[in-house]
């Protein structure tokens, strides 16, 4: 595999894990701040935190805020330690020189089995985002954390999938040249 491949490849599953993080600092923000609170937090334009009030990205940072490691570390499910190692794998899968391009392959379409509700994240973001623009608590407290934060690792492997399936087939299949050329030199 190429080593520009591989460093988009890189690019994209530290992006993935990035979101992963950050969904789930977001999520245990919101529960710290909405559920834990005795007063609810405001913004500076007067916008509260709540179930279908508008999340602004104000409201954003003053959640993140109040995260402790702690906080997160309560929150974090068995599934979101899998995700997490499963991006440590990836980056090993992508640059190891033992593993082929097939097992590459295998892997990362592995993947889109293991956190197949990452389509459904993708799903409910798409389907969010056409019928509101502002995104609001609704989104957070509804939403399973698996789903969005599994969304950008589903995405990133069926890019990875694809691109390695589409590379191991120009390169391990001969070419119709090749092919023709041995019916000739046969004939």
């Amino acid at each position: 595999m190429k080593t520009k491949y591989q460093i988009i490849g890189s690019l994209l599953i530290c992006l993935s894990f990035g979101m992963l993080v950050f969904w789930l600092v977001l999520k245990t923000g919101y529960e710290v701040s909405a559920r834990g609170a005795s007063t609810p937090l405001m913004d500076s334009s007067g916008h509260e935190l709540g179930f279908l009030q508008p999340l602004t990205w104000e409201l954003v940072a003053m959640m993140m805020a109040k995260v402790s490691v702690h906080d997160v570390m309560q929150r974090v499910a068995p599934p979101v330690v899998w995700c997490a190692m499963a991006h440590g794998i990836g980056l090993l899968v992508l640059w190891l020189r033992v593993v082929t391009i097939q097992m590459k392959t295998a892997f990362f379409a592995a993947q889109l089995v293991f956190f197949a509700s990452g389509f459904l994240g993708i799903l409910m973001w798409t389907a969010g985002f056409l019928i509101s623009a502002v995104p609001d608590g609704e989104c957070i407290d509804d939403d399973p954390l698996w789903a969005s934060a599994f969304a950008g690792w589903f995405f990133v492997s069926a890019l990875i999938a694809g691109t390695t399936w589409c590379i191991a087939r120009t390169t391990c299949t001969p070419s119709l040249q090749s092919v023709e050329g041995l019916v000739h030199a046969s004939s």
